[in-house]
Protein backbone atom coordinates (compact mmCIF):
# COMPACT_ATOMS: atom_id res chain seq x y z
CA UNK A 1 0.00 0.00 0.00
CA UNK A 2 1.45 3.12 -1.08
CA UNK A 3 1.37 6.53 1.13
CA UNK A 4 -0.89 8.09 -2.01
CA UNK A 5 -3.16 5.14 -1.64
CA UNK A 6 -3.04 5.05 2.85
CA UNK A 7 -3.95 8.77 2.65
CA UNK A 8 -6.65 8.64 0.63
CA UNK A 9 -7.74 5.90 2.34
CA UNK A 10 -7.57 7.79 5.67
CA UNK A 11 -9.36 10.75 4.36
CA UNK A 12 -12.51 7.97 3.00
CA UNK A 13 -12.52 6.62 6.25
CA UNK A 14 -12.83 10.06 7.91
CA UNK A 15 -15.72 11.38 5.48
CA UNK A 16 -17.33 7.78 6.00
CA UNK A 17 -17.25 8.65 9.92
CA UNK A 18 -18.97 11.86 9.98
CA UNK A 19 -22.14 10.43 7.89
CA UNK A 20 -24.71 9.81 9.88
CA UNK A 21 -26.11 6.03 9.58
CA UNK A 22 -28.99 6.65 7.79
CA UNK A 23 -26.65 8.32 4.96
CA UNK A 24 -24.12 5.02 5.21
CA UNK A 25 -26.82 2.76 5.14
CA UNK A 26 -28.46 4.87 1.40
CA UNK A 27 -24.35 4.71 0.47
CA UNK A 28 -24.62 1.17 0.69
CA UNK A 29 -27.72 0.73 -0.85
CA UNK A 30 -26.86 2.84 -3.66
CA UNK A 31 -24.10 0.33 -4.89
CA UNK A 32 -26.52 -2.51 -5.17
CA UNK A 33 -26.27 -2.68 -8.49
CA UNK A 34 -22.77 -2.36 -9.15
CA UNK A 35 -21.26 -1.77 -12.30
CA UNK A 36 -18.57 -4.48 -13.80
CA UNK A 37 -15.86 -1.30 -14.35
CA UNK A 38 -16.06 0.51 -10.95
CA UNK A 39 -16.63 -3.01 -9.10
CA UNK A 40 -13.25 -3.00 -7.18
CA UNK A 41 -13.66 0.35 -5.90
CA UNK A 42 -17.13 -0.10 -4.59
CA UNK A 43 -16.19 -3.44 -2.87
CA UNK A 44 -13.76 -1.19 -1.15
CA UNK A 45 -15.86 1.95 0.00
CA UNK A 46 -18.42 -0.70 0.98
CA UNK A 47 -16.17 -2.49 3.37
CA UNK A 48 -15.55 1.06 5.01
CA UNK A 49 -18.93 1.36 5.32
CA UNK A 50 -19.67 -1.75 6.48
CA UNK A 51 -16.24 -1.29 9.27
CA UNK A 52 -18.19 2.07 10.27
CA UNK A 53 -22.04 0.52 10.98
CA UNK A 54 -20.02 -2.49 12.79
CA UNK A 55 -18.72 0.25 14.97
CA UNK A 56 -22.09 2.23 15.42
CA UNK A 57 -23.85 -1.22 16.43
CA UNK A 58 -22.47 -4.30 16.74
CA UNK A 59 -25.67 -6.16 17.46
CA UNK A 60 -27.21 -4.82 14.25
CA UNK A 61 -23.96 -5.73 12.00
CA UNK A 62 -24.54 -9.47 13.44
CA UNK A 63 -28.00 -9.70 12.33
CA UNK A 64 -27.25 -8.38 9.04
CA UNK A 65 -24.39 -10.80 8.83
CA UNK A 66 -26.08 -14.01 9.99
CA UNK A 67 -29.24 -13.39 7.62
CA UNK A 68 -30.04 -15.73 5.37
CA UNK A 69 -32.69 -13.76 3.36
CA UNK A 70 -30.99 -13.16 0.18
CA UNK A 71 -33.68 -10.09 -0.85
CA UNK A 72 -32.52 -8.52 2.55
CA UNK A 73 -28.52 -8.57 2.65
CA UNK A 74 -27.88 -5.88 0.81
CA UNK A 75 -29.78 -3.68 2.43
CA UNK A 76 -28.20 -2.47 5.86
CA UNK A 77 -31.08 -0.14 6.15
CA UNK A 78 -33.06 -2.86 7.27
CA UNK A 79 -31.07 -3.84 10.34
CA UNK A 80 -29.46 -0.42 11.19
CA UNK A 81 -32.96 1.56 11.02
CA UNK A 82 -35.92 -0.40 11.26
CA UNK A 83 -34.12 -3.68 13.87
CA UNK A 84 -37.45 -4.70 15.32
CA UNK A 85 -38.52 -5.72 12.33
CA UNK A 86 -36.17 -8.31 11.73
Amino acid sequence: MTTKTTTAERMARKMIESRTTVSLCEMFEATNSTSDEKIMEETMVRGWIMDELQKRNADAFDRWMDCDDMELIDFPSRFFLAPAMI
